[in-house]
C-alpha cells in the first residue's frame, strides 16, 4: 500500500517536472529572459513611455493591442513563470523604435528588458523571477518613441549650417578689419 502511494506521487513528480521543462524550454521562436537580463540604458525610467500591452496575473488585459497577445502565468519551484504568445491578426502586432518588457513581481520591484530585434510575433518568455514559488503580479510590453533618422539627418545639417555661417562670417569680419587698416578708413 505504501509503495503505490510512493509510486503515484512519484510519477505525480515526474509529470510536473516534464510539464515545467516542457514550458521552460525555448522554442525555436522565442525570446527568454531570466531576472540577471534586465537592463537600465534603454528605460532609465518609465516616464514618456506607452503601454502597448499590459497583463496582471489574475487580471484583464490592458494597452493598444491587448486582443493581439496572450499570457500564461505560472509559478515552479525556481520562481514565477512567464510566456507572452501572439495569436492576433499579421497586421496588429507591436512594431516600435524602441520596445521593453516591464516585469513586475508580487513585492512590487520591476525590472525592464530590452526587446531589440523582437518582431512583435516572437513568444517571450521569463523563468526565475521572485523567490522560489514566488508569483509575478504582472508583465507588460513598453514603446520610446525614437527619434526618426530624417529627422536626425536635418538637424545635423542646421547644426553644419550654424557652424559655417559662423565661420564665414567671423572671416567676414576679420577679413573687413584688415581692408580697413590697410586703406587706413
Amino acid at each position: 500500500m505504501a509503495k503505490q502511494g510512493m509510486k503515484a506521487k512519484l510519477i505525480f513528480l515526474l509529470g510536473v517536472a516534464v510539464f515545467a521543462l516542457g514550458i521552460m524550454v525555448p522554442s525555436a521562436y522565442a525570446v527568454s529572459f531570466t531576472p540577471t537580463d534586465a537592463v537600465s540604458t534603454d528605460f532609465p525610467n518609465l516616464n514618456n513611455v506607452t503601454i502597448e500591452y499590459k497583463q496582471i496575473n489574475g487580471g484583464a488585459e490592458s494597452g493598444n493591442l491587448a486582443g493581439s497577445y496572450t499570457t500564461l502565468f505560472a509559478t515552479i519551484n525556481t520562481g514565477g513563470f512567464f510566456q507572452i504568445s501572439y495569436d492576433g491578426a499579421p497586421d496588429t502586432t507591436i512594431s516600435c523604435g524602441l520596445c521593453g518588457l516591464l516585469v513586475k513581481g508580487v513585492n512590487g520591484q520591476e525590472a525592464v528588458f530590452s526587446l531589440k530585434g523582437w518582431n512583435g510575433t516572437d513568444t517571450i518568455q521569463g523563468t526565475g523571477f521572485g523567490q522560489s514559488g514566488a508569483a509575478i503580479a504582472g508583465v507588460g510590453i513598453i514603446s520610446r518613441a525614437v527619434p526618426e533618422p530624417a529627422s536626425l539627418l536635418l538637424l545635423g545639417v542646421g547644426l553644419a549650417g550654424l557652424g559655417i555661417w559662423r565661420r564665414m562670417s567671423a572671416s567676414f569680419n576679420s577679413l573687413n578689419q584688415i581692408t580697413r587698416r590697410v586703406l587706413n578708413v
